[in-house]
C-alpha cells in the first residue's frame, strides 16, 4: 500500500512540475512574439530583451492556499 501511495505522489508531482514549467514556457514565449510585434523601431531589440530580464528577474510570490493558515494555526496551538 506505501508503494502505490509513494507512487501515486510521483506521478502527481511529477505531473505538477511539468505542467508549471510547460506554461511557464507558453508564456514566455507569447511575450516575447508579442514584445517584438508592438515594439518597433531603431533599439527595439534591445528594449526587448531589457523588458524580459527584467521580468525574468521578479520574485516569485507564493500565495497559501484556502484553509492552509487555519491548518498552521491549529498546529501551533498543538506544539
Amino acid at each position: 500500500m506505501a508503494v502505490a501511495t509513494g507512487i501515486t505522489y510521483l506521478f502527481r508531482t511529477s505531473g505538477q512540475v511539468l505542467a508549471v514549467s510547460l506554461s511557464g514556457a507558453i508564456v514566455q514565449a507569447q511575450l516575447k512574439k508579442e514584445l517584438r510585434r508592438r515594439i518597433i523601431g531603431n533599439g527595439s531589440e534591445e528594449v526587448c530583451a531589457a523588458i524580459l530580464l527584467f521580468i525574468a528577474c521578479l520574485p516569485i510570490q507564493e500565495n497559501p492556499l484556502p484553509g492552509e493558515l487555519e491548518n498552521d494555526r491549529n498546529n501551533d496551538r498543538d506544539s
